[in-house]
């Protein structure tokens, strides 16, 4: 919807400003597993003992994102700043959403866990028609996307009703154990979205618009493809670097090869044909480099798998590594000429050896 209603130009503007939020909102989804464990393992616990350290992420998150956001977006208009304060005010609302989440999992409530999803999705997609049919444009997308978190917290408060008060206690060797989780996913989200973050730098407006669509089909590959992960993370936890841990690893890249194969085979036979009739034809041009771009995409998918590893049972030593590839990675692709396949190429090549080089790194300290 957004591609139709924005053309190529205000929808890369969007994209980048999307990848940028979902970059930083990426340790937010973490917070479902930990407060589920916290509440399997302490049974005396609550989520109201929780909520603090889902709240104070959530706003540290918000905090940093708009310092990044106003520093890489200089000079800004007004218009701007107020954009930037709304998607900041996005990560507070998502990390009490996902603490919810952790509550209903720890709780086995399954049908409503998934659920939740769905009414985050489908209230965005319907705000998203309301604004975009009274000529919003990048803000009412950002606002729909908040109205969805809104309602999915809605949504699970009345099905569960939790209590609605916060514990003025944090825990600190909770939060510190949040806090390396919380770095090492964003390092491992910013793996994922930085591409479509420096395109707005590297190519022009139109050029980036057109990456936008590419990327934004790579990324929906990519999330199928880590599917299989979540259900294989506390098996990882629990056989770390060893035969059975690597047989699980397998099962997830073998899972992942077919996903990108099954996506390469349809976009590469089909995709001038979809690409036009599902996001308009004024994108034709990128069905052209869709199949470059999934071929560039699969190594971040196995990097990730090394990322899962690290945040299932790394410490500290690992942060740091992730977040020095993080920079190299950065520094490699702001140096790009704005080409689309020399951008390829350094995203595919660097996250082959990152994958590599971390695995070794992980392997060597266990």
């Amino acid at each position: 919807m957004a591609s139709r209603w924005l053309g190529p130009t205000g929808f890369g503007e969007y994209t980048v400003l999307m990848a940028v939020m979902l970059s930083f909102g990426r340790p937010l989804e973490a917070l479902s597993p930990f407060v589920a464990r916290t509440l399997i393992e302490y049974p005396a616990r609550s989520l109201r003992d929780l909520l603090p350290i889902a709240l104070i992420s959530g706003l540290a998150l918000g905090a940093v994102q708009l310092i990044f956001l106003v520093f890489w977006r200089t000079p800004l208009t007004l218009p701007q700043i107020i954009l930037f304060l709304l998607a900041a005010s996005t990560l507070p609302a998502w990390s009490l959403l996902y603490a919810y989440r952790g509550l209903l999992q720890a709780k086995k409530r399954d049908a409503l866990y998934l659920l939740s999803r769905p009414v985050e999705l489908t209230v965005r997609l319907l705000a998203s028609g309301v604004f975009f049919a009274l000529g919003g444009r990048v803000i009412s997308a950002i606002t729909a996307g908040l109205i969805g978190i809104i309602a999915s917290i809605g949504q699970i408060n009345f099905s569960v009703r939790p209590g609605y008060f916060l514990s003025f206690k944090v825990d600190r060797k909770l939060f510190l154990d949040y806090l390396k989780i919380m770095l090492i996913t964003l390092a491992g989200g910013f793996f994922i979205g930085l591409d479509m973050i420096i395109a707005g730098k590297v190519f022009s407006p139109e050029d980036c618009g057109r990456y936008a669509l590419i990327s934004l089909i790579g990324k929906g590959v990519l999330i199928y493809a880590f599917l299989i992960f979540p259900l294989l993370y506390p098996r990882l936890v629990e056989h770390r670097i060893s035969k059975k841990g690597l047989y699980y690893l397998g099962v997830g890249y073998l899972f992942s090869a077919a996903v990108f194969g099954a996506a390469f085979i349809i976009f590469f036979f089909w995709g001038g044909m979809l690409i036009p009739f599902f996001f308009g034809e004024v994108y034709r041009k990128s069905a052209d480099y869709l199949p470059a771009y999934l071929l560039a995409v699969f190594p971040l998918c196995l990097n990730y798998g090394v990322v899962n590893l690290k945040a299932a049972f790394g410490g500290w030593s690992e942060c740091i590594f992730l977040w020095a590839a993080l920079a190299l990675y950065s520094i490699l692709l702001l140096t790009s000429p704005p080409v689309f396949y020399d951008y390829f190429l350094r995203m595919g090549i660097f996250q082959l050896i990152a994958a590599a080089a971390g695995f070794w790194f992980l392997a060597r300290r266990s």
